[in-house]
């Protein structure tokens, strides 16, 4: 097996092998979004292998930063985020029973606001957090069939392998995404 990589302006997109790049549409020089390393200043989030569903490693210098850039990687599933204009904001609220549980419940947050409300998340900002509540401004634009492809539909955050923690470089989060 022979490893591919693709550059597309400032993301590497790293592709595992070639037969799955045509299962995902690619095309020479194209996107893969199963196997996608974002590199934005610093990486954002990555892809872990599992199974049948996505599994995501977030990273952030900051608690806060590991919380938007968790965000970020559901809503780069979601569609390109690079289109949205982020035309509406708003402030959310999500609490928790611990720093796992709130990660959890504010990507489920996320995860509603598109299936729930038509929200195209463009932009996270993370203004306070502790173990058990964050409270956060959201950039977003409401989804226009004509302007916005659905790239995946996430069903589900998912408890399976999550983890929130600590370690030299800052702070990370794992988590599984139903697909």
């Amino acid at each position: 097996m022979m490893n591919t990589f693709f550059y597309n302006n400032d993301t590497l997109l790293y592709v595992k092998d070639n037969s799955r790049s045509e299962r995902y549409g690619i095309q020479p020089g194209g996107i893969c979004i199963r196997f996608v390393f974002i590199m934005v200043n610093a990486l954002k989030y990555r892809f872990t292998d599992h199974t049948a569903d996505f599994g995501i490693q977030a990273f952030g210098k900051t608690l806060e930063q590991v919380f938007e850039n968790a965000a970020f990687a559901i809503s780069d599933l979601i569609t390109d985020t690079n289109i949205l204009e982020g035309t509406h904001s708003q402030s959310i609220s999500v609490g928790g029973d611990a720093r796992d549980d709130l990660m959890v419940n504010w990507l489920r947050e996320i995860l509603y606001l598109w299936h729930g409300m038509g929200m195209l998340v463009k932009q996270t900002s993370v203004k306070e957090i502790t173990e058990f509540r964050l409270m956060a401004d959201i950039i977003y634009d409401l989804y226009d069939k004509d302007k916005h492809e659905i790239r995946n539909e996430i069903k589900a955050i998912t408890y399976h392998q999550l983890e929130v923690n600590r370690n030299v470089d800052g702070w990370f989060a794992n988590f599984i995404l139903d697909v």
